[in-house]
C-alpha cells in the first residue's frame, strides 16, 4: 500500500520523520530551501486534553505535551540517550550513581531558571505514589536526588538502573512550586507556550520567544483542535480546515493519500501494540485454559489484514520485533488460529456456555480498538463464547480500566520499542504488583526482577524467553498486532517528526508556501 511506506529513521535526532518522500519520484522536501518562519499550524485529533500534567501520557494529550516540556534526554533509534536539557552524563564504575550536568541559560516560560533544583522537584512530582505516573516505577532504582550546584545533579541508585535512560526521555521537567498547580498551569522550557484554552474544542500555543534551542521554533502559533470523533477531524482536513491529522483509520489511509494535496504516513518506529486484556478476577476467566482459548480463537492475521490493512504482521509477544525480548520461534508456534484446540480447552475447563462476557472499547481515540472488538466478539462466538461489546467516552473507559470494571478490553498499550522491562513496570498492563488484569504470582515478579537486574546480554534473553513463555500460558494480556502511528497530512506542511513514542515534535515544523 502505497500510502503506508515506512519512512525513515533519523538517528541524530533519536526522531522518525513525518514527511519524508514517499518514494523516489517524489520532491525532497530537504531540498526546497530553507525554512520559512511564521504562520499557524492546525492539529487535528479526536479528543481534548484531559490535564496539564505531564507525568500523566494519555495520547490525547501528545501532541501538546513535547511542545510545551522539555526532557532531559532523548532517545534515538538505537536508544542512546541524546543531549536535551542535560548536556552530559557520566556513570561512576559501579552504576550506582549518574551524574547529569544541565545545560545552562534556560528559562521556563514564566521566566524561571531552569536549574538542578528544578529537576529534583520535577524527579519528586514523577516519584510520588499519590500521582501515579506511568513511569514512576522506571524511577524506582533512584534512593536519592543529590543536588550538587545549580547545573549538577547526581542520582544514586540502589538497584541496576536499567530503564533510567527511557524513564528520562519521557520525563517532562517542570519548575520548582505549587504541585497543586501542575495540572491546571503548564509550565515548561518548550519551544511553544499556552496561550488559552477552550475545554471540549482545544488549545492554542505560540511561539516561546526565549527558546534555549536557536532559531527554532519556526511556526508563531499551533492551534491543537479536539473534534468530536476521528471522521469529524478526516472531514475538517479534507476541507482544509486542518493541517495535520493524529491517527487516522488504517482503512482511510489510502483515500486520503490519493486527494491532492494530502499525503499520509504509518511510522516505521511505532512503540504500541494492540491488545486484549483479559481480567483474570472474572470468575469465568479466571482458568489459564479459558484465557488460552480465547487467544487460539482470535484470527489475528485477519485483524492485521482488515483493520491495520496489511501494514502489520500478527503477533502474540508483546514486544517490537528489534527488542531483545522478541522470539520469532516463540511467535511462530504459540501465535495460530485454532478454533478447534480453543473449543477443546473450554470443554476441559469446564466453560459454562451460557455466561456472558463484555469488551469494553475507548471510543474515539484509536478506531482499531472497536474495529478489533468487532472481530474477536465474532471469533468468540464460533466457539460458543457471547460477548457483548461495550462502547465507552474516553472518561469512563478511563475508569472503568482503573477500576478494573471489566471482562475484557479492547486497547492498545505502550513503550514496546524500549528495554522490555520499560514496559513491564511502566505500562498499566504489565506491571507485575497492580496490573489492570488482575494478574499476579511470584513467578512472573522475579523474572521481572531477575530481568531488571541482569546486565549479561545472553543471560536476558533467557529470562526473556522464561517471561514469554509465563505469558503466553497465562493469557492474562492477548497481544494482537502492533499498532504503528498513522498521520495525514496537508502537502505544505515540512519538518515534522516523533520522539519514539509516536509524539510529534513541532520545534521544526513549518509551512511551505
Amino acid at each position: 500500500m502505497a500510502a503506508a511506506t515506512a519512512v525513515g529513521v533519523m538517528a541524530m535526532a533519536g526522531c522518525s520523520s513525518i514527511d519524508a518522500p514517499a518514494d523516489d519520484d517524489a520532491d525532497d522536501t530537504a531540498a526546497e530551501g530553507e525554512p520559512q518562519t511564521g504562520g499557524t499550524l492546525t492539529y487535528l485529533q479526536a479528543g481534548d486534553v484531559t490535564t496539564f500534567d505531564p507525568a500523566m501520557l494519555p495520547q490525547v494529550n501528545y501532541a501538546m505535551l513535547p511542545q510545551l516540556f522539555d526532557t532531559l534526554v532523548s532517545l534515538d533509534a538505537a536508544l542512546e540517550p541524546q543531549p536535551e536539557l542535560a548536556e552530559s552524563w557520566e556513570f561512576n564504575d559501579d552504576r550506582s550513581q549518574l551524574t547529569l550536568r544541565l545545560r545552562e541559560g534556560v528559562v521556563f516560560h514564566d521566566g524561571t531558571p531552569f536549574t538542578a533544583q528544578s529537576v529534583a522537584f520535577t524527579l519528586d512530582h514523577y516519584r510520588d505514589p499519590e500521582v501515579g505516573a506511568l513511569i514512576g516505577p522506571l524511577l524506582a532504582a533512584i534512593s536519592e536526588v543529590e543536588v550538587v550546584d545549580d547545573t549538577t545533579v547526581v542520582l544514586h541508585f540502589s538497584a541496576e538502573p536499567v530503564s533510567i535512560f527511557d524513564a528520562l526521555d519521557l520525563m517532562f521537567v517542570i519548575p520548582e512550586g505549587d504541585r497543586d498547580r501542575i495540572a491546571t498551569e503548564p509550565i515548561g522550557t518548550g519551544p511553544f507556550q499556552l496561550e488559552s484554552r477552550q475545554p471540549g474544542v482545544g488549545l492554542t500555543l505560540v511561539r516561546n520567544e526565549d527558546y534555549w534551542k536557536d532559531g527554532l521554533p519556526h511556526l508563531d502559533q499551533i492551534e491543537i483542535v479536539a473534534a468530536r470523533d476521528q471522521q469529524a477531524a478526516i472531514v475538517q482536513l479534507e476541507s482544509g480546515a486542518g493541517d495535520i491529522l493524529l491517527r487516522p483509520q488504517y482503512s482511510d489511509l489510502g483515500r486520503l493519500d490519493d486527494q491532492d494535496g494530502i499525503s499520509t504516513r504509518v511510522l516505521d518506529i511505532s512503540p504500541n501494540m494492540l491488545s486484549l486484556h483479559v481480567n483474570v478476577a472474572t470468575p469465568a476467566l479466571a482458568d489459564a485454559r479459558v484465557r488460552k482459548a480465547i487467544s487460539l480463537a482470535i484470527n489475528r492475521e485477519r485483524i492485521a489484514e482488515t483493520v491495520l490493512a496489511g501494514t502489520v504482521e500478527p503477533t502474540c509477544l508483546p514486544w517490537s520485533e528489534g527488542s531483545p525480548a522478541y522470539n520469532q520461534e516463540q511467535v511462530r508456534d504459540a501465535c495460530a488460529y485454532d478454533p478447534a484446540e480453543a473449543e477443546r480447552l473450554l470443554a476441559e475447563a469446564g466453560f459454562d456456555g451460557s455466561t456472558e462476557l463484555s469488551i469494553v472499547v475507548q471510543s474515539g481515540v484509536e478506531p482499531a480498538y472497536g474495529a478489533a472488538a468487532e472481530i474477536i466478539a465474532e471469533d468468540l462466538r464460533q466457539i460458543g463464547v457471547t460477548v457483548a461489546i461495550e462502547p465507552e467516552e474516553e472518561a469512563e473507559a478511563a475508569r472503568r480500566l482503573d477500576e478494573r470494571d471489566f471482562d475484557l478490553y479492547s486497547k492498545g498499550y505502550g513503550r514496546a520499542n524500549r528495554d522490555p522491562v520499560t514496559a513491564l513496570r511502566s505500562t498499566a498492563a504489565w506491571r507485575p504488583d497492580d496490573g489492570v488484569t488482575n494478574y499476579a504470582s511470584p513467578e512472573y515478579t522475579d523474572l521481572i526482577d531477575q530481568a531488571t537486574a541482569e546486565t549479561d546480554p545472553e543471560a536476558r534473553q533467557e529470562i526473556f524467553e522464561q517471561l514469554n513463555q509465563l505469558i503466553l500460558d497465562e493469557s492474562f494480556m492477548l497481544t494482537i498486532t502492533s499498532l504503528p502511528t498513522t498521520f495525514a497530512y496537508a502537502d505544505h506542511v515540512r519538518g515534522l517528526t516523533t520522539n519514539l513514542e509516536g509524539m510529534p515534535l513541532l520545534d521544526e515544523a513549518w509551512i511551505s508556501e
